[in-house]
């Protein structure tokens, strides 16, 4: 039998700021981990920042920590999947609280108005300030490891935020190697000159920040054991926690479209957005009798055995049939319509998904980096949906006017913020933590003011722009 490394060691619960350990604790510290993450404010947030729809529009709708919670949830069930059907997991557990980890915080970065804000920020630190831009899984990682507030160095200020130098002298929540690895998704830092990021205009450069070089850098080495770790860097929770993600995005933003009565699935159907289609067939790589197949299989197989459907549908998936059986409309709309049948199926679509999960080539030196598949025809079916998604609802009026107010609101508190003239310095309206951060670091101010407005939630960037803007403008006893 092969000799396999371990799976874990002593150096993956390395942490960047040694702690002195407690006389008795009977957790892990990757349990202890997740206890630091679900107490933090930034996880809190989550509640109110948009996911599909926002989340002042109804009760029902997803916000990114009921969807994050999802995520972890899926995650945990690929993870306990693996476990049980691999030869080398089976007696080496993939660790069921560094997956939660990764889902419950995967999206810890991400700014007011979902990926809109993201695209705006980053514009806006290119053209006025950092030349680094703003990503979201980049602002996860300097969450984890800079602005939460749990652990400061010894020779920083009163404030515990800055040394001495100038340097930031903060440590986030101070977590484990293996537990940052976890959201690691990107291995590669973002460039911060300004003329390097014009040429990926208008794309958002997804990476990791160049001023976190060294915590990356601490990462690779604690979880591979090799100095200046170099190769692909993307350990298997990661890997899990970014399908389970796919799936979570694919199959709840299609339930919570159902519930909105925004779209069927007889829609996409019998669509006559010709340009649409073809879009989604080449990004998909299915073609429009492939992708009916596959969603009417799952139709199938959920409502055969209650009945519901009561003649089979044509072997060949006949595209005039099927698209035109009053039988498809009528159980498109009993889908989007009947919260048991729409229920039934999202598990089933998940349920797929979940299994289709592999273990594609195992890594016998470092198994943490082993690498995780989707079945072919799931990955392509996955990219449908977030197609589908995307072209019948993101990009919609409905959704983009919201969109297109986050870009004002955003736009018009950051120009406030970095306003320095002779009648008034816009930091001064910053929280008096971050004052003290913004006049104490050396450089990367503008990095500050990106962190604060980043970190709001959607109803509260509302209610500071119409602080500015006079706008319903609170009460001056009301703490910013």
């Amino acid at each position: 039998m092969a000799n396999y490394r371990n799976l874990y060691k002593r150096s993956d619960t390395a942490r960047y700021f040694a702690e002195k350990n407690r006389t008795k604790d009977y957790r892990s510290e990757f349990f202890k981990d997740c206890s630091r993450l679900i107490h933090s404010p930034s996880f809190r947030r989550l509640q109110d920042k948009t996911q599909l729809f926002p989340v002042n529009e109804s009760d029902y709708f997803r916000s990114r920590l009921t969807h994050s919670i999802e995520v972890a949830q899926i995650a945990k069930s690929i993870a306990l999947k693996i476990n049980t059907d691999h030869h080398y997991f089976i007696k080496n557990n993939i660790d069921l609280d560094v997956i939660e980890f990764a889902g419950l915080a995967h999206d810890l970065g991400h700014p007011p108005f979902g990926h809109v804000g993201e695209r705006i920020l980053d514009r806006l630190m290119i053209e006025k300030g950092d030349g680094g831009g703003f990503e979201g899984n980049a602002q996860t990682l300097r969450i984890l490891t800079r602005l939460e507030k749990k652990y400061k160095h010894d020779k920083s200020n009163s404030f515990g935020i800055i040394e001495e130098n100038g340097n930031d002298g903060r440590y986030g929540l101070n977590l484990t190697a293996r537990i940052l690895a976890s959201i690691l998704k990107y291995n590669k830092p973002i460039p911060s000159d300004k003329k390097e990021r014009e040429k990926y205009y208008p794309k958002v450069v997804q990476g990791y920040y160049k001023e976190d070089e060294n915590i990356v850098k601490f990462i690779k080495e604690s979880v591979t054991g090799i100095s200046n770790f170099n190769g692909k860097f993307k350990t298997i929770e990661c890997q899990i926690m970014d399908f389970a993600d796919d799936i979570a995005n694919a199959c709840f933003d299609l339930e919570d479209a159902l519930k909105a009565n925004f779209v069927s699935i007889h829609d996409f159907l019998v669509s006559e957005e010709e340009d649409i289609v073809t879009n989604i067939e080449s990004k998909s790589g299915l073609d429009n009798k492939k992708i009916i197949e596959n969603l009417m299989f799952i139709v199938e197989h959920v409502f055969n055995p209650y009945e519901f459907i009561t003649e089979t549908t044509p072997n060949n998936y006949d595209l005039d049939l099927v698209v035109y059986n009053t039988k498809t409309y009528r159980i498109s709309k009993e889908i989007q319509n009947n919260g048991y049948y729409r229920s039934l199926y999202i598990s089933a679509l998940i349920e797929r998904f979940v299994d289709e999960v592999f273990i594609q080539t195992f890594n016998n030196e470092l198994p943490a980096l082993s690498v995780v598949a989707i079945k072919e025809e799931s990955e392509s079916l996955l990219k449908v949906l977030k197609y589908f998604i995307y072209y019948f609802i993101t990009k919609t009026s409905r959704i983009q006017i919201p969109e297109f107010r986050g870009k004002e609101i955003l736009t018009r508190i950051y120009d406030n913020l970095n306003v320095t003239d002779i009648h008034f310095d816009g930091d001064s309206i910053l929280p008096v933590d971050l004052q003290n951060v913004y006049n104490k670091l050396s450089d990367k101010k503008t990095r500050v003011i990106c962190d604060f407005i980043a970190g709001m939630t959607d109803s509260y960037v509302k209610e500071f722009y119409g602080r500015l803007v006079s706008e319903n403008p609170q009460s001056i006893f009301k703490t910013i």
